[in-house]
């Protein structure tokens, strides 16, 4: 978790960190910028891509709600596995592309079509809005 928080904090120093956990997670942060969030679920082996997609959900109906109290407070949302490297500023993508609303990683399975590994998320009501409304269908 180390090495992912250092690549993330190098390739955008601006961002802050937060990792989506277990509540049972043995996880301890020890950096500027980086916090938990624990969120409840069903974490088993055979359930956790399912689990991830809700968990981001979870997180961005949060800050949906956050961002009903303060509107002008826009934050875009990135979301990657562990086993990620992120080795220049994705934040970027915001800028180049300011029609999207989220970016996703499939899979041609169809058991399992939505790839966590890399969510992008428009921090704008629409863009959360959207991206929790089409993750809820898988």
């Amino acid at each position: 978790m180390s090495s992912l928080t250092s690549f993330i904090q190098v390739a955008m120093p601006q961002s802050e960190v937060i990792i989506l956990t277990d509540p049972v997670s043995d996880l301890s942060v020890h950096r500027n910028r980086v916090s938990l969030y624990p969120i409840q679920g069903e974490y088993s082996r055979d359930k956790l891509m399912l689990q991830r997609i809700r968990s981001c959900i979870t997180f961005l109906e949060t800050r949906l709600h956050k961002l009903s109290q303060n509107p002008m407070d826009i934050i875009h949302y990135i979301f990657t596995d562990s086993d990620i490297a992120v080795v220049d500023d994705l934040g970027q993508i915001f800028c180049d592309h300011p029609n999207f609303h989220m970016a996703l990683t499939f899979r041609n399975n169809k058991a399992q079509p939505l790839n966590s590994g890399f969510i992008a998320v428009k921090g704008t009501p629409d863009g959360i809005l959207r991206v929790s409304f089409s993750c809820k269908r898988f």
